[in-house]
């Protein structure tokens, strides 16, 4: 967990990633401490799209925001904490002993400066630095009273201006020009396929496009998905009526009928391109 405004971080060790256990982990760690947030962001794993979560947050207050699939890049401050974590913990370890060491390695990521803030996190949430073991510098603090402490708090916060996070790089992603007029699309299939699975799902049907993302159509619930991930589908619209649009992990045969023709339209399509070239 890591706030936005002072880049706080909090980790709490867990044996089991439940929607019960990672509730009670954010209540205790977080709410618990430093009240409740007005926004909390998060990726799509299943402990926090569960029901439990989502009233968990209606009862506190929270406004839920989901980042899209396969997209690290819509949370890149957490993720980059990830790294640097996991970075420390190696360096720190000697035995099997990790268990023991998230405190002080929480203590060194606090209390680091950060470039883009001019300022540590702890120092930005307590209002002045950590005492942490082994200081080259002797302590040489004022005289401190409540009344000037509560004072200057006040000035520092109503002075403070949120920084947004930095952006070391953006990378460029190859966008078809006809993709944001496209009415339906495929989506990259970004997790674990088989030898002969199809690299892309669809097509779908778009209900909002954007610059960064879509909203589609997928089995009658919108979904937003990273601009990323799609390229547009170019079908014969005339063979597509009353054909219920799925991914190709899920897609079937449709039953002869009066609205679903039969054979599959993408059959059709695709013999029709073969006549053609022949």
């Amino acid at each position: 967990m890591v706030d936005r405004t002072t880049r706080w971080p909090e980790v709490v060790p867990l044996s089991s990633t439940t929607s019960a256990e990672v509730a009670r982990a954010f209540i205790m760690a977080w709410v618990a401490r430093f009240g409740t947030p007005s926004d909390l962001s998060s990726d799509r794993g299943p402990q926090f799209t569960s029901e439990l979560w989502t009233a968990v947050a209606e009862v506190l207050g929270v406004k839920l925001h989901h980042t899209t699939a396969y997209n690290p890049q819509s949370n890149g401050l957490c993720e980059r904490f990830h790294r640097d974590i996991k970075a420390a913990l190696r360096a720190s370890l000697t035995c099997c002993d990790w268990a023991d060491r998230p405190p002080w390695v929480m203590l060194g990521l606090r209390s680091a400066p950060k470039e883009d803030l001019q300022a540590s996190s702890a120092e930005l949430v307590y209002g002045q630095p950590l005492r942490v073991p082994g200081e080259f510098l002797p302590d040489a603090r004022a005289q401190w009273s409540v009344a000037s402490h509560r004072a200057g708090s006040r000035d520092i916060a109503d002075a403070f201006v949120p920084i947004p996070t930095s952006h070391h790089g953006l990378p460029k992603s190859y966008v078809p020009k006809d993709l944001l007029s496209a009415k339906y699309v495929f989506i990259r299939h970004d997790g674990h396929c088989t030898p002969l699975q199809p690299p892309y799902d669809g097509p779908f049907r778009v209900l909002v496009g954007g610059s960064k993302n879509f909203v589609v159509d997928m089995g009658g619930r919108p979904e937003r998905v990273a601009i990323d991930r799609l390229k547009p589908a170019h079908l014969d619209m005339t063979s597509l009526h009353g054909w219920p649009y799925q991914p190709a992990s899920t897609a079937r045969a449709p039953p002869c009928g009066s609205l679903n023709p039969c054979p599959w339209p993408f059959v059709l399509l695709l013999l029709r391109e073969a006549v053609t070239a022949a």
